[in-house]
């Protein structure tokens, strides 16, 4: 073996010099000029085979390129040395491709290299066929212009001569491990053994196909059964025998079932079906195991049985295990048992052992609903509550009655409790209360904050929109960032879709630097800044030089001190020198009062010649108007007429005051909503019989103050003209002639002959009771005659006049009672 060995090596020795030789002459050769012109580069590649022979020295075909091999860089001067890709490509994997991709992923990276694409001669079972099994160089290896590339890849085709092994008794790994390795393309898949064999494990191999001794063609497919479990006997109890066969061939093929009568017939099963088994339910089934099906036998008399208490689907079960084809018929029992429920059995026909026959006609009776029920009412609206209990209980009476407090559960007007509760026996004379879930009222959250205020407010009417403002004064009663007002006021109902606005106190106001300003102009900042003080004009001591006469020239509380209500602000103006020119600039004063303005312009040496007002002391009133205006110069002692209003309250820009309309018509009281920036909503009638033009209510309620655009919803109706006092006259008339009549009466008691004496007759015979009426039909209350017959011999008829207020009418005689239906119960 070595000297075989030392031979191969020696060989391949010489033949390495013998191909070196020629290389090294060429190298030191002298080097020929080339033309200037661009190369013609083919795509030749070489590519060495290596054929197995039973030479222990392989022989190698090589073939030489033709062309240059493209990719080579020929440089066009002679002396210049050859250039070469600064990046060298790397060799890729391609170990498990197919030998053409591969190929042509090398080309790719490299298109000068030299593949050699090899067979392998012995397959490789973790590839499939053709894949390559083997690269050199190694993966991320540099892969330079000219270097050799070796790809060795499995065989194409399986090799000849392999026959299919036996693999019975093999477990499936070891099988399919084995076929692999025999050929790398047959596709091998497992199946399950159409019965258990007692002489293998389970999971092993019984049976294959192809059989063992077969030759594997290309490509062929390899099934390996492997042995199943013992199938479970499983449970037949209840079937029919043609049910209970199948069953069985499906689960165990070749058993045989038996089938045995019993000896006792079983009244829990029908005649017929497997009441008993052999072996029971989940043992295993061996080859030889013995199976015996025991049949329900006929009883020897069939009786009825006992059905009562049972419903109809159950009592029907029970009946058919006795008789398979009964002649049943179910009916309503005439009375209610209060006993059973509703639907079961309380009686039936045959009874109770009773011998029953093919052709017996059974009977059931049902126990029929006593009463009614009452609906669950709860969520939905009146209207559709009434006519849901009206559908359930024709005759039932309703009561309408609103809860105390808001249910958040429910939306509002929904029935939030019902009396009595669902389910109820409706008997006659019952009476439904149907409580309504009302409308949440606002809550005083005044003087809270607002996360705490709105909170509370959540709680009372979570579907509410809340919407912070800011206060337009400061109110000292409560602190800073608390709720100093709301709207709605407190009481007032949150319908569907309402709105809430909290007014936040404000931070107290700071006085603002008035001095230089006219003093109309001063106190409407100072009113505006800080509603809540008090401030009065004087004239100053002296003339200040630096600002013109009639100006804010000193003020008591400086810049930016902070206000507190009540406190008292005192405005200086720069009076008139009495050297200064004889015209005198006209000041603002409108937004003074009627003294602060006489004060000012007295102090310029101007008068107030005239002011329209209404009565009352005008001194506090408010200065709207004057004439001339401010700017315009007057001679010294010229007159300024002004226009006085009484002292109003300062509202919100966009808040008003609702006005009164109760008692006023309804287009006036439209008039007056929309003289003040609001609007009329919903309008309803208080009486639904009889229509209004007068409002006699409305939400909001009269002196509120609401936002600019409001609706206000009203109710009209007639005009009140003084109720019971207006009525006198008509209530001493008829107590005039009710006392008239009575009179009358008295007086004819007294004067009316009087009877002879009764003369005296023998006993009488007893009476006979009346006789009894038996209607055939009911009152109709919109027919005048009802026709009656009794029990006598002679038939006759009755007329009978009902009452126009329908209801409950009786016959004066023997007190008989004729029921009336009527949609007003």
């Amino acid at each position: 073996m070595k000297t075989y060995s030392r031979t191969v090596v020696a060989l391949l020795i010489l033949t390495a010099l013998l191909l070196a030789m020629p290389v090294f002459a060429q190298e030191q050769a002298p080097v020929t000029p080339i033309k200037r012109t661009s190369s013609v580069v083919l795509d030749t590649q070489a590519r060495v085979k290596v054929t197995p022979t039973p030479s222990p020295t392989p022989k190698l075909k090589i073939k030489v390129p033709r062309e240059i091999p493209k990719g080579i860089f020929i440089p066009k001067n002679p002396e210049e040395p050859q250039r070469t890709n600064p990046t060298t490509p790397k060799m890729p994997r391609v170990i498990g491709q197919p030998i053409q991709d591969a190929e042509r992923v090398v080309r790719q990276r490299q298109p000068n290299a030299q593949i050699s694409s090899i067979e392998s001669p012995r397959p490789n079972p973790d590839y499939r066929a053709g894949a390559v099994i083997s690269q050199f160089p190694k993966e991320d290896s540099d892969l330079k212009p000219g270097d050799g590339v070796r790809l060795l890849y499995n065989p194409q085709q399986v090799p000849r001569g392999i026959k299919m092994p036996n693999f019975t008794g093999f477990d499936y790994a070891t099988a399919e491990r084995q076929l692999i390795g025999l050929a790398l393309n047959i596709q091998v898949r497992r199946g399950v053994g159409r019965s258990h064999n007692p002489n293998y494990r389970v999971d092993i191999v019984v049976n294959q196909m192809p059989p063992a001794g077969e030759v594997l063609a290309a490509g062929a497919q390899v099934i390996l059964y492997l042995n199943p479990p013992l199938p479970k006997m499983p449970n037949l109890i209840g079937q029919e025998t043609a049910t209970a066969r199948t069953r069985m061939q499906q689960i165990a093929p070749n058993s045989q079932p038996q089938f045995r009568q019993a000896t006792v017939h079983s009244p829990n099963y029908s005649v017929g079906v497997v009441i008993s088994q052999s072996p029971d339910a989940g043992t295993d089934l061996a080859r030889n195991t013995e199976i015996v099906l025991y049949i329900n036998p006929a009883p020897a008399v069939l009786r009825m049985p006992n059905l009562v208490g049972f419903d109809a689907e159950t009592a029907g079960t029970r009946l058919r295990r006795v008789l398979p084809n009964p002649r049943l018929r179910t009916e309503q029992a005439s009375t209610h048992v209060p006993s059973y429920p509703v639907n079961v059995v309380v009686s039936q026909s045959p009874t109770v052992r009773t011998e029953l026959k093919p052709e017996t006609e059974i009977v059931l009776y049902l126990n029929p609903p006593p009463f009614p029920k009452m609906p669950n009412l709860i969520g939905m609206d009146y209207s559709s509550a009434t006519a849901r209990l009206r559908q359930e209980a024709l005759n039932i009476q309703s009561r309408r009655e609103m809860l105390p407090l808001y249910n958040s559960v429910y939306e509002i007007g929904a029935v939030a409790k019902q009396s009595p509760d669902a389910g109820t026996d409706l008997k006659p004379g019952t009476i439904v209360v149907l409580s309504i879930n009302p409308a949440p009222k606002m809550p005083d959250l005044t003087g809270l904050t607002a996360s705490v205020a709105e909170e509370r407010l959540r709680r009372v009417a979570p579907k509410v929109q809340v919407r912070r403002e800011t206060a337009r004064s400061f109110d000292p009663r409560y602190s800073v960032g608390a709720v100093a007002d709301q709207s709605p006021s407190a009481g007032t109902e949150l319908n569907t879709g309402s709105s809430a606005v909290l007014y936040l106190n404000p931070q107290p106001p700071k006085m603002p630097n008035l001095i230089g300003m006219d003093p109309g102009a001063a106190g409407n900042r100072l009113r505006l800044d800080a509603p809540n003080i008090q401030w009065r004009m004087e004239q100053a001591g002296s003339n200040n030089s630096g600002y013109a006469a009639g100006l804010v020239v000193a003020q008591s509380v400086a810049a930016g001190t902070e206000l507190r209500p009540g406190a008292m602000v005192v405005l200086s103006i720069n009076p008139q020198l009495s050297t200064h020119s004889d015209k005198v600039r006209v000041p603002e004063i409108r937004g003074l009062t009627f003294n602060q303005a006489r004060d000012v312009l007295a102090s310029l040496q101007l008068k107030i010649a005239s002011a329209s007002a209404q009565s009352g002391d005008v001194a506090t009133f408010n200065v709207t108007g004057q004439q001339p205006v401010p700017g315009e110069f007057l001679p010294v002692g010229g007159t300024v007429s002004v226009t006085i209003v009484p002292p109003q309250i300062p509202l919100p820009p966009d808040e008003v005051v609702v006005p009164d309309l109760v008692k006023k018509e309804l287009p006036e009281a439209i008039g007056l909503l929309r003289a003040v920036g609001l609007d009329v909503g919903e309008v309803k009638d208080k009486d639904q019989k009889e229509k209004g033009s007068f409002v006699v209510e409305q939400q909001p309620a009269a002196g509120q103050r609401v936002k600019v655009g409001t609706r206000i919803n009203v109710v009209t109706g007639k005009k009140s003209d003084g109720g019971i006092l207006a009525e006198w006259p008509k209530v001493l008339a008829v107590a005039a002639f009710g006392f008239a009549a009575f009179l009358l009466a008295r007086l004819w008691k007294r004067l009316r002959p009087k009877p002879s004496p009764p003369i005296p007759l023998p006993d009488p015979e007893p009476l006979l009771p009346p006789p009894t009426l038996g209607f055939r039909a009911t009152l109709n209350a919109n027919s005048a005659e009802f026709a009656t017959s009794t029990e006598l011999n002679t038939s006759f008829a009755l007329r009978f006049q009902p009452r126009a207020d329908f209801g409950q009418q009786y016959l004066t005689v023997y007190g008989a009672l004729i029921a009336a239906e009527s949609e007003e119960l």
